[in-house]
């Protein structure tokens, strides 16, 4: 899998596909991207796949996940741009998340193909594995 130089901002579907990745020996996206850059992802992803999670195993997976990462906080300059991002993304989250990824000067990587695409945004969808 061939990726930019730059660091990655991890979408929350990136970090479920970690955890349910079954141990064949390959990586999964996550790790792959892991051994390129510094991988960020935010509190309001971390928010939601903690309030989603099932029982404390899963919130416990998801905390280890989180500790290998850079969790970058809400600044609320963040939400200045929030506003621009309004036609193109489908919900105030995405927009904030964009606004958060073009100030830390980001790469998004995200499985879902439409998410991010009228941002201009540099996005990358890995293949599934």
């Amino acid at each position: 899998m061939a990726f930019s130089d730059g660091h990655f901002f991890i979408e929350s579907d990136i970090i479920i596909e970690h955890l349910i990745h079954s141990p064949d020996g390959t990586p999964s996206v996550l790790e792959e991207l892991m051994q390129k850059s510094l991988c960020f992802t935010s509190a309001i992803n971390a928010s939601e796949m903690l309030f989603n999670s099932k029982n404390e195993s899963e919130a416990l997976s998801i905390k280890v996940i989180l500790n290998a990462l850079k969790v970058l906080g809400i600044n609320s300059r963040y939400s200045l741009d929030v506003g621009f991002y309004r036609e193109k993304v489908s919900s105030s989250r995405d927009a904030l998340i964009c606004s958060l990824v073009k100030s830390n000067k980001l790469t998004i990587v995200t499985f879902d193909e439409g998410k991010y695409s009228k941002t201009g945004l540099k996005v990358i969808i890995p293949l599934r594995k």
